[in-house]
């Protein structure tokens, strides 16, 4: 018994540490966004005419741990989670891919948000092949 406390104990620290934002005010750490936030309209739409708008994938690596998902889901609503693929950011294990996209009024708050982190290192653009 005395070991199971211990253990719980010390996964809610990691969990809180890892994961809790909930008294966090959200600074922007925008060198961790790897592509230029303003070359995108309030939309979130990239391109110079209304024939070439266009929105824009990006994807990160988060801790595979269900309050990880929950937040950062909170933050970004078009978030996907995926399991199999480690994307071009590398997720290796314990991690997983998301992928999110710009296409929304509140894009730019939404990244600052996940930036701002500490468990994500790098938000980069998504390349299909």
């Amino acid at each position: 018994m005395k070991y199971f406390r211990a253990i719980l104990i010390l996964n809610s620290i990691f969990i809180f540490v890892n994961c809790g934002q909930i008294w966090k005010t959200y600074t922007a750490d925008s060198e961790k966004i790897l592509f230029n936030l303003e070359q995108f309209n309030n939309e979130g739409l990239l391109g110079t005419s209304h024939l070439e708008l266009r929105s824009m994938d990006y994807e990160f690596c988060i801790p595979d741990l269900p309050e990880c998902r929950d937040e950062v889901k909170q933050i970004d609503t078009t978030l996907q989670f995926f399991t199999d693929s480690p994307g071009r950011s590398g997720c290796g294990k314990g991690t997983i891919l998301c992928i999110g996209n710009t296409h929304r009024p509140d894009f730019r708050e939404s990244l600052l948000a996940l930036a701002a982190l500490p468990y994500i290192t790098e938000i980069k653009e998504v390349f299909y092949e």
